[in-house]
């Protein structure tokens, strides 16, 4: 009996352990183009100063999480209420995207990881340059559709970029 416990017990906790579906390169990479082409129309919602289709690329949930330097905001109904009026008087932003990085983590997973620098063009005219910035997206795929559904934007010191 006791030679028995051993194998009962590898065995129980190798069938308690998730199942991983394992991808081939094709599929990963179907999948890193699929979000990679959002995450650039996600860019360009921003340059264009399109808050509300901006934050459509969000998932609608009171579970969003988005952390900005520092900071942990939840909700997206709540994290939407608290930035737009920063951006009534925004006209467009010249962002550039100076490294990217899309990793499958499975195939209803994909991170982004993009490092930019960007300057706001203000309703008036003004240009105002902002911070260099670090951005981290988790988007998962439910629903028919890819949302991040968490979110990282750091400014490090413009030396370690």
């Amino acid at each position: 009996m006791r030679r028995m416990i051993l194998p009962l017990m590898l065995l129980v906790v190798g069938a308690s352990q998730p199942v991983t579906a394992q991808l081939t390169d094709a599929e990963k990479a179907a999948i890193k183009d699929e979000v990679s082409a959002l995450q650039a129309e996600f860019w360009n919602a921003w340059r264009e100063a399109d808050f509300d289709r901006a934050v459509s690329y969000y998932w609608d949930s009171p579970d969003l999480t988005i952390a900005v330097d520092g900071t942990i905001e939840h909700g997206y109904a709540e994290i939407v209420a608290k930035a737009q009026p920063g951006y009534a008087y925004l006209a467009s932003m010249d962002i550039a995207i100076t490294s990217s990085e899309t990793m499958v983590l499975a195939p209803d997973v994909v991170c982004t990881m993009v490092s930019g620098t960007a300057t706001a063009t203000l309703k008036d005219g003004d240009t105002v340059p902002m911070p260099d910035f670090a951005f981290t997206a988790i988007w998962m795929h439910g629903g028919g559709e890819w949302k991040i559904h968490v979110m990282h934007e750091s400014f490090p010191p413009a030396a370690s970029m």
